[in-house]
């Protein structure tokens, strides 16, 4: 991979991707989306009102999950990596008073019954950069393809590790050369 050019940059993301390339880069999380994940029609809506739903705070609520499950406004958030709400709320709200909207990119995943329709909604959102990561080829110019390994866990988000901790998605899509605008 290439050396990363861009800095102090802020990565939306519906799931651990972003942390992940985060911690790959060596970089400060300047983003609240690191540590949990959406339903991908709530990320649309999450991303194309973000100062909305920046401004709203978390409302926690009992779920049948084993970790922090929060409504913002209209939408859901699995805090996945967190163990209480306390420790999610202080992590999100922490982390979102970090975010550089100049300098935003965006990654979804083409999963949860999304519709062309659905994706095609970013094209409308303010940031440098977005890509929709999909296992299976569609015709937008901001999608790109990843051959999933089925079966694996966390295959279906590109996050599954080989025997040498590399992840699916590290292999196959150059995510430096993507935030350097290459």
């Amino acid at each position: 991979q290439s050396s990363i050019k861009v800095d102090n940059f802020s990565i939306i993301c519906s799931t651990c991707i972003g942390g992940v390339i985060y911690h790959r880069l060596g970089r400060e999380f300047l983003s609240p989306t690191v540590n949990m994940f959406f339903l991908q029609k709530d990320f649309i809506k999450f991303v194309s009102n973000l100062p909305h739903y920046i401004a709203m705070d978390l409302q926690f609520i009992e779920t049948d999950k084993p970790y922090p499950v929060a409504m913002l406004d209209d939408i859901v958030l699995y805090f996945n990596h967190s163990n209480t709400p306390e420790d999610a709320a202080n992590d999100w709200n922490r982390r979102k008073e970090k975010i550089n909207y100049e300098n935003l990119y965006i990654i979804l995943y083409n999963r949860d019954g999304c519709t062309l329709d659905d994706l095609r909604k970013m094209e409308n959102v303010k940031c440098k950069r977005f890509i929709v990561l999909t296992s299976t080829p569609i015709d937008l110019p901001y999608a790109f393809c990843i051959k999933e390994n089925k079966g694996k866990p966390n295959s279906g988000t590109f996050l599954d590790k080989d025997m040498f901790g590399v992840r699916t998605f590290e292999k196959q899509w150059d995510f430096v050369s993507w935030l350097n605008g290459d």
